[in-house]
């Protein structure tokens, strides 16, 4: 074959694929534009406010509350209020109501102080708020010693010793000083200790 003819032919091929590029380009449907209308950004609603109780500290179950030691006032969206929460509007002189309350149970801070979880001092139902149901109440004298010299406080945790000295009949021969020491009560719940 003649040089010159196989360069014609490769010259016909890039000119053929080079067309069949273009007619595939052009068969293909011109891309759409879209356009994006942005709907007018509305201002936010004015949020409106009231100051209920929130708890500043952790009040544990038992304990009293006491103005601005354990709560105060924050605000809170109007729309977000219940009729549990101490709103100042409705509750206007809450602080000094609830300054002797007793908490029915535990309130951690930031927590809203809800009426349902505290007692007012003097209400009928103190002690049975802090009472779980089928449980019972029983006072008990005890003395600065037997009271592990003032370290038990209401909320803690304690088991009762019944301690009884025995007879020299019992104890055999010894010196009469003998005792004998028997639980009676494992994990009784305190809930008050003199005016505490």
């Amino acid at each position: 074959m003649d040089t010159k003819r196989i360069i014609l032919m490769g010259v016909l091929g890039v000119v053929a694929f080079g067309g069949f590029l273009q007619l595939k380009k052009l068969s293909k449907p011109a891309p759409v534009q879209q356009t994006v209308t942005k709907a007018p950004v509305k201002a936010a609603p004015a949020v409106k406010y009231t100051d209920i109780l929130i708890a500043t500290a952790d009040i544990p179950m038992g304990s009293r509350l006491v103005t601005n030691e354990n709560y105060t006032w924050k605000k809170w969206p109007e729309d977000n209020l219940t009729q549990n929460l101490i709103d100042i509007n409705s509750r206007n002189g809450a602080l000094e109501e609830l300054n002797t309350a007793v908490a029915r149970t535990t309130i951690y801070a930031g927590e809203p102080i809800v009426q349902r979880k505290v007692v007012l001092s003097g209400d009928r139902g103190q002690m049975s708020a802090l009472l779980k149901p089928g449980m019972r109440a029983i006072a008990t004298r005890i003395s600065v010693d037997s009271a592990a010299g003032g370290f038990i406080q209401p909320g803690d945790r304690v088991d009762v010793v019944l301690t009884t000295q025995l007879k020299n009949e019992i104890a055999g021969q010894g010196s009469g000083n003998e005792y004998l020491a028997t639980t009676i009560f494992e994990n009784v719940h305190i809930l008050a200790i003199d005016q505490t």
